[in-house]
């Protein structure tokens, strides 16, 4: 018989055996990859850092920056100089499997991506859900370490079960949220703020009715037992919805750090350690008992690439797709960048829900600036006519009317508007429009109405002057009133209007760019206003060249 099948097995066991010995691929538990990982990537020399990659510096230094969050309650709130929560805990879970000690750096979701792209810290660990935008920027560590829907909290007695059912409502949110953009498609009001502390402030001083952020936030927050008395129950959840993974970050360089961290939590989640944690600070365990069972099955055991990619989390993908204009949008900031030497993104162009919204509030503003316009001037002919009547019953309730519609605040106005408008059938977008326009109307009709009468009764024009004429001799008031119109527009947004200022706010909430669009606001509110000097102008010249004798003209206010 040959022996040459007998040589050839031989050969091949040498082989694996080779490859068994110089690698890790051969690891028979996640344990066991973890040691041979960090056993290569401990270097024998430390006295070259600059030689060194990150993971090899901090098993050098015996040190591990990390990003940690310093008010977030169930993860990382910050008592003196220690950091209390589930977050907290896992950072020191890392750094002792690391054989090194911890050194947090407070992060926010401001600045934690900015602090690890800068160096200043080695790895984020402050609840940053992991989407496909943010992984173009930073490498998320996978397994995910927590998955947490996101929720919408409201008062009990209130009832709410879909997002339709918070059309007539304002709900409170945090800057820069992934899920704003699915608040801000069902046409649902936002107030942004930065911190999360000043948002549960507002919920405690009344402010907030409504509040959204990560469900274990809002639970540790409002349900947890470790809950302030001051704000428990207050407020309970209403809905659920789009349930995101939650990731550590380190810099796309770092991939060594990457692949040792990874293992570390496949261990974590393998063992039912991060169970035990999660419940001593009331965070949900449901996704980290599906982790254990996941990770104790044959099929995430190590193969010859490390972890199997089957059973490493994936990120959501949240991120709002390309406009038709982005490119140029692209080169125009980049212009700009060059230019002036400051970056200034335009969001609200560059995706297709942002420029959506952008459009429509845009559209809504021009409507809501133009109904207002001629609806000062048909308010204002009409109280002034009325002024006038010989009837002295007409005479003077008008004149109360006016005086009541001149003499109360524009968004109290507004907020009658709403209630007159909830009494009649159920609030949208063209309702919320026509109720604006009649709203500013209204208001800066009373006020040019006054106007005309007190210029007829101060003489300069007689007491049978014509409508025409008195209106061009008070053009000047008018004007001012017209002007006031243009700018309370922004008042809408307060009572739901979906005009430009509510759907720039909307955009900012899940963009994170405040400038910008605040830019654009105050561009839009300039461009209107000489628009109302001009298009008034033109209608005033029309009507002085149409008089046959010249007009007096009023004291300018």
């Amino acid at each position: 018989m040959s022996s040459q099948p007998f040589k050839l097995v031989g050969y091949v066991f040498s082989l694996i055996l080779f490859l068994c010995t110089t690698s890790a691929s051969c690891a028979a538990t996640i344990t066991e990859l973890l040691n041979q990982t960090l056993a290569e990537a401990r270097p024998a020399d430390c006295s070259a850092p600059r030689s060194l990659d990150t993971l090899q510096k901090i098993l050098c230094e015996k040190r591990i920056q990390v990003g940690v969050r310093s008010d977030y309650p169930s993860m990382s709130v910050q008592e003196g100089n220690a950091y209390i929560g589930y977050e907290a805990d896992l950072t020191k879970l890392i750094a002792e499997r690391l054989g090194v000690e911890v050194r947090e750096t407070v992060v926010t979701p401001g600045t934690r991506i900015e602090k690890l792209l800068k160096g200043e810290v080695d790895l984020i660990l402050a609840t940053m859900s992991h989407t496909t935008a943010r992984d173009k920027i930073v490498t998320f560590i996978t397994p995910h370490y927590h998955s947490s829907p996101s929720s919408i909290f409201g008062p009990a007695l209130l009832p709410v079960s879909v997002l339709t059912d918070l059309h007539t409502q304002t709900i409170c949110v945090p800057l820069g949220t992934f899920f704003s953009a699915i608040l801000a498609e069902n046409n649902i009001r936002m107030i942004i703020y930065d911190k999360p502390d000043r948002l549960v402030d507002a919920v405690l001083q009344g402010s907030c009715r409504f509040v959204a952020h990560d469900q274990s936030f809002l639970n540790a927050t409002f349900a947890s037992k470790y809950s302030s008395p001051l704000v428990k129950d207050i407020v309970v959840e209403k809905i659920a919805f789009l349930d995101v993974p939650t990731g550590m970050g380190v810099r796309n360089d770092d991939v060594s750090l990457a692949i040792a961290v990874g293992q570390i939590m496949a261990e974590l989640h393998q063992s039912g350690v991060l169970i035990q944690t999660a419940l001593k600070h009331d965070v949900n365990p449901s996704f980290l008992e599906k982790q254990q069972k996941l990770w104790n099955t044959p099929a995430c055991a190590p193969v010859a690439d490390g972890l199997p990619i089957e059973c490493l989390g994936k990120p959501a993908n949240l991120s709002d797709r390309a406009s038709a204009i982005a490119n140029v949008v692209k080169k125009l900031e980049e212009s700009l960048d060059e230019w002036f030497g400051f970056e200034f993104s335009m969001p609200m162009l560059s995706g297709q829900i942002a420029l959506k919204f952008f459009l429509s509030g845009l559209e809504n503003s021009l409507i809501i600036c133009a109904g207002g316009f001629v609806a000062v001037l048909l308010f204002a002919v009409l109280f002034f006519s009325l002024v006038r009547s010989t009837n002295r019953l007409v005479r003077t309730s008008s004149l109360g009317v006016m005086l009541v519609f001149q003499n109360t605040p524009l968004i109290l106005l507004f907020v009658l508007g709403a209630i007159c408008l909830s009494a009649i059938g159920a609030f949208s977008p063209a309702r919320t429009i026509f109720m604006s326009i009649i709203v500013i109307g209204l208001s800066n009709g009373a006020n040019a109405a006054m106007a005309m009468r007190d210029v007829l009764r101060s003489g300069l024009g007689a007491a049978g002057s014509s409508l025409k004429a008195v209106f061009v001799a008070s053009r000047i008031q008018i004007r001012g009133c017209l002007v006031n119109a243009a700018r309370g527009s922004p008042v809408a947004s307060f009572v739901g209007t979906p005009e430009l200022l509510s759907v720039m706010v909307n955009i900012t909430a899940f963009t994170g760019t405040r400038a910008s669009t605040y830019l654009f606001m105050i561009i839009f509110y300039l461009i209107s206003i000489q628009l109302v000097f001009y298009v008034f102008g033109k209608l005033c010249s029309y009507l002085i060249k149409s008089m046959p004798v010249p007009v007096k003209v009023g004291a300018a206010p």
